[in-house]
């Protein structure tokens, strides 16, 4: 499991799509768990719906 906080930040829009596709790749190939929070919806939305949690607390 790996948990990372806003790992858009001050990064490239297209190293932030690099870094998602990096978390995509880890956990269909590897099995593991990535958990993240981001405050960009369009971060977010690069990410399957399915995997996505809205967690107001």
């Amino acid at each position: 499991m790996y948990a990372v906080e806003e790992p858009e930040t001050s990064q490239h829009p297209d190293a932030q799509k690099m870094i998602v596709n990096t978390f995509r790749e880890m956990t269909e190939k590897n099995g593991c768990q990535v958990i993240i929070t981001t405050h960009v919806p369009g971060l977010a939305g690069q990410l399957p719906l399915k995997s996505l949690r809205h967690i107001t607390k």
